[in-house]
């Protein structure tokens, strides 16, 4: 879902902000990598808190900061007081932090000290080979062993069980889906073989050796060595230019197997590990875990880390990057100073607030800007700081712009920088940063009681990597409070922290991307010179209107109520035709998801193509005819509110997550959003300056050709599944959304959903004093049109080199098969298992036994809207030259499915995640709210509640024997080889 608008100032939301090197090191993309010392050290903060030395009328929100929690407000930080942590005497450091939630599960995160800053030139990448290495053979687990034993208990590979390569560290994650015995025992069990009982065999290392390389070149794109070379302005000469993680194809390919496992003796020491414990345990029984498993490693000393460096030219200058698969320009205009360790104390806190307030105003300035119709810059945003892997330290500002209007983009962003230096900021927007913080302290607080096994191990994996202390939402409010106080009574302190940040005169700028002719360093570093003196006007203040829509009408009543008992489900119909579900999810939880489906969809718009993609943007950045979203942001600060706009084939979808305190304002917005939606300008100018990214993505990467013309290969020129082009997109606008949407926003049928922390008689009131006071609806969702799900498929059998634009040899192979109808949902369950099994073996094939291919995979889009639409499609990226060994190898693996030949170990293995994935989602309120969304107005809703784990249970082999042959077996496949145009088989092709 795309939201509309999200309360609150975005720079605001953490301490730290992701910025310009987030994407330079091969690490989970919820991972932010920071500098860390030694774990010790880190462990000592913990020294005395644990076992071991270790609704009314819409008013604005208060500035005040919330009460303080114990201790005083100018006290020392605390850490967690629940943390259980402490240190072998081998060096080997545990944090054991128990929670409910969810119930009999627990996630478990080894940390590793160390990543590819510890490497030499020798070695470069072999941090990261270590890692694919220890689940190639071990203690316990010989090569082949360890992703089956994992998948028998029910651990998903990628999912529940992953590791991850940085710069600095090497984490092992596991979530185990239950506490029995033999869980633990194996996730114990695998974590110290991960530790010291890897065996890196040769014959191992020289299989891996072929699956890194994959890997090194399916990451290896023009855009990344864009990246890579923008590194080096800024960071360069020091060892984070050169030392990444996937490192380099020699060392990959002939590095000395006796090398490999000296990198690993000599850094995989306990002094360098810290095993993370979270969820549904006694901290006591996981300490004995803990002594149990890791106790007997040896105490080894760890070699001494090389020094990271200091960036070699930290004055100005200005450099150009082009990058052929990019679309637009951006400009960064980046201040490197030398890193510097900054240890993590209530002082640091509040002294870096200031800055981190000026940042997030003039972030909210930024995009109240870039959302006007025709301004020079598609978005800009300042980062306030971003620590470079103990290198660097680093302010920017990040502008991306159309690439004819770089010299515009770049002066308007600089001015609104300098606005903010000369002028400051007004009260309003202090006041506006200080409610928003604020909220965002108290909707921490607010859901803490019930913070999941899953995010308090990345929340104590990210105060690792950062070397800081691990603190409750209540004290990091108490910083927060301390640090807005200080502001609050001196507001200068904004422009003074800004003012510090921003050294004009050692500003590197660097535009990369798609570059204009007339885009080089001359004139780049001309037009920030004629930035910086240009006058510049005040900035105007915004007046703040009330709310338009308060009331929504007279208060309706409740029609009928149901109770569905076994589900716990209580379903109403209001006077007015709304029909309302209501799934309580227990107290204490502070959230409540409120998701409203009006009759519509993509189905029943007119079939004019890109008209979907305009309307998903005009609903999303058009706000309400009284009020824009910019002014929606303000009004609400301080309030968890949200309105999310989103489409399926048959619904408009209406949706929000909040506090129970705000739960009227959250209902109220979201009736707003469907009665008085905006159709402003915003939306459209929105979406066209997406449109030229939107097509590049599509025409220089393989996957993204994949999408874009084997879709049409498939299903011709039906537009409700091909990409819309150019013109297409140029031939629609608002007007023609606001006369498809109208109609059904008014008066359609509609359906509300509500999950979460409330109790059903309580929210009635206000559901009546909102939804229920909405005008009448439609008693019935209307009928689709005549052949609206039907589909006329291609026929099959086609063999088609298609293209991309770009200049590295990046090929990907695809097979493509019909699946059925994806609406059946027992079917659709079945194929789930078949897709697991195949992609097993195509894994097993491409990957392993050839080492061809990095992620081969199997995927099934059920298209479940429409009948016999669904399809399977096996993928693999390689090089060009080995393309046909690689669809020979897919055959290989996946002809047998059909003639049936699956055997029970295949079949197990498959259904055993399944499974607990499936005991997993009626824990989530995501998979409730999706699944009650049609509970009153489509029957196969509540079947799927009911009966969803028995029917997963009763899935058998014989019947996913016989799904095998209907699809692998019946020959009907179509093979594509993507490949970068201009290749050698561009001239081969007929």
């Amino acid at each position: 879902m795309t939201p509309s608008f999200c309360v609150g100032l975005q720079g605001l939301l953490s301490w730290t902000e992701r910025g310009l090197f987030a994407r330079m090191r091969k690490i989970a993309p919820n991972m932010v990598e920071k500098h860390a010392s030694s774990l010790p050290l880190l462990l000592l903060a913990f020294a005395g808190s644990c076992a071991l030395a270790d609704s009314a009328p819409l008013a604005p929100a208060e500035a005040s900061a919330p009460p303080a929690a114990t201790p005083a407000p100018d006290a020392p930080l605390q850490a967690d007081p629940l943390l259980h942590s402490g240190c072998l005497e081998n060096g080997f450091s545990y944090i054991i932090r128990p929670t409910k939630e969810p119930a009999g599960q627990a996630s478990m995160r080894l940390f590793i000290n160390t990543g590819a800053l510890d490497e030499s030139e020798e070695t470069r990448g072999i941090s990261h080979f270590v890692e694919h290495m220890v689940f190639n053979g071990s203690r316990h687990f010989r090569r082949g062993e360890l992703i089956p034993a994992m998948q028998r208990l029910g651990l998903g590979l990628g999912g529940d069980a992953n590791a991850f390569t940085g710069m600095q560290h090497t984490l092992y994650k596991l979530d185990l889906p239950n506490l029995k015995p033999e869980t633990v025992e194996f996730a114990l069990t695998m974590l110290r073989d991960v530790a010291d009982g890897a065996t890196l065999a040769d014959e191992d290392i020289e299989r891996e050796r072929g699956i890194i390389l994959s890997e090194l070149r399916a990451g290896d794109s023009a855009s990344y060595r864009a990246e890579m070379a923008m590194m080096s302005k800024l960071v360069g000469g020091t060892r984070v230019v050169d030392y990444q993680p996937i490192g380099r194809e020699e060392v990959i390919l002939h590095c000395p197997a006796e090398t490999i496992r000296a990198y690993y003796r000599d850094n995989y020491v306990p002094s360098r590990m810290a095993l993370v414990i979270t969820g549904d345990i006694a901290p006591q029984q996981a300490e004995e875990w803990v002594r149990r498993h890791f106790s007997g490693m040896e105490k080894r000393t760890a070699p001494e880390r090389p020094a990271v460096g200091t960036p070699e030219n930290r004055g100005a200058g200005s450099f150009v990057i082009p990058n052929d698969e990019a679309a637009n320009s951006t400009v960064i205009l980046a201040v490197v100073n030398p890193w510097t360790a900054r240890p993590d104390t209530l002082e640091q806190r509040v002294g870096e607030l200031p800055l981190d307030f000026a940042c997030a105003m003039l972030n909210n300035r930024l995009t109240n800007l870039a959302q006007q119709a025709g301004y020079p810059f598609i978005s800009a945003r300042l980062i306030p700081r971003e620590h470079v892997f103990g290198a660097a330290d680093i302010f920017s500002l990040r502008v991306v712009t159309p690439p004819s209007q770089w010299k515009e983009g770049l002066s308007a962003a600089v001015g609104e920088l300098r606005r903010a230096l000369q002028y400051g900021f007004t009260p309003e927007e202090v006041q506006g940063a200080a409610v928003s913080l604020n909220a965002r302290s108290r909707k921490a607080m607010e859901t803490w009681a019930h913070v999941s096994a899953q995010a308090l191990a990345h929340k104590i994996v990210g105060a690792l990597e950062s070397n800081s202390l691990i603190t409750t939402p209540a004290e990091d409010a108490r910083a927060r409070a301390a640090g807005i106080r200080r502001i609050l009574s001196r507001p200068s302190l904004c422009r003074e922290a800004l003012e510090r940040a921003y050294d004009a005169g050692r500003a590197r700028l660097i535009l990369y991307g798609k570059v204009a002719e007339d885009a080089t360093p001359t004139t780049l570093a001309g037009c920030y010179a004629t930035a910086c003196i240009r006058e510049l006007a005040a900035p105007t203040q915004m007046m703040q209107r009330p709310f338009a829509y308060e009331r929504i009408g007279e208060p309706g009543t409740v029609v009928s109520r149901e109770e569905i008992a076994d589900l716990g489900i209580t379903t109403l119909c209001l006077s007015n035709g709304v029909r309302v579900n209501l799934k309580p999810l227990g107290r204490g939880m502070g959230r409540i998801y409120v998701s409203a489906a009006v009759d519509g969809g993509t189905m029943r718009l007119p079939l004019i193509p890109a008209l979907d993609e305009m309307a998903q943007a005009v609903m999303s950045h058009g706000g309400l005819e009284a009020h824009s979203a910019r002014e929606l942001a303000r009004l609400f600060a301080g309030h968890r509110v949200q309105s999310s706009f989103s489409m399926d084939e048959e619904r408009f979808i209406f949706s929000g997550n909040t506090s129970p305190a705000d739960l009227e304002w959250q209902c109220k917005l979201l009736c707003t959003s469907i009665l008085h939606p905006g159709y402003r300008p915003e939306g459209e100018a929105h979406l066209r300056r997406s449109v030229p990214t939107f097509l590049r993505g599509t025409e220089a990467s393989p996957l993204g050709a994949f999408g874009a013309q084997v879709t049409p290969s498939c299903f011709g020129d039906d537009c409700r599944f091909c990409f819309p082009t150019a013109e297409q997109f140029a031939a629609v606008n608002t007007a023609m959304v606001k006369d498809a949407l109208t109609p059904f926003l008014q008066k359609g049928a509609l359906e509300l959903t509500l999950v979460g922390d409330f109790a059903v008689d309580e929210v009635l009131p206000l559901l009546l004093r909102s939804f229920g006071a909405m005008p009448p609806r439609a008693a019935e969702f209307s009928p689709l049109p005549e052949g609206a799900r039907r589909v006329q498929m291609q026929p099959w059998g086609k063999h088609e080199v298609l293209y991309y634009d770009g200049s590295l040899d990046k090929t990907l192979v695809a097979q493509v098969r019909p699946a059925g109808d994806g609406r059946d949902l027992r079917r659709s369950r079945r194929l789930a298992i078949l897709c697991s099994i195949a992609s097993n073996r195509i894994f097993d094939v491409v990957r392993t036994e050839l080492g061809e291919g990095y992620a081969p995979t199997m995927q099934v889009d059920l298209r479940q809207g429409y009948e016999g639409a669904a399809t399977f499609a096996a993928l693999s990226t390689g090089v060009e030259a080995n393309r046909e060994k690689v669809a020979a190898a897919m055959e290989r693996a996946l002809a047998p499915l059909g003639r049936g030949e699956i055997s029970e170990e295949e079949f197990h293995l498959a259904m055993s995640p399944y499974l607990a994935d499936a005991d997993k989602a009626y824990r989530q309120p995501g998979f409730w709210l999706s699944s009650m969304l049609r509970l009153q107005s489509d029957s196969r809703a509540l079947e799927m509640l009911r009966y969803f784990r028995s029917d997963a249970a009763s899935i058998s082999l014989e019947e996913i024997r016989a799904l095998a042959k209907e699809i692998f077996g019946s020959g009907q496949q179509n093979t594509y080889f993507i490949l970068p145009r201009g290749g050698s088989s561009e001239q081969e092709a007929p």
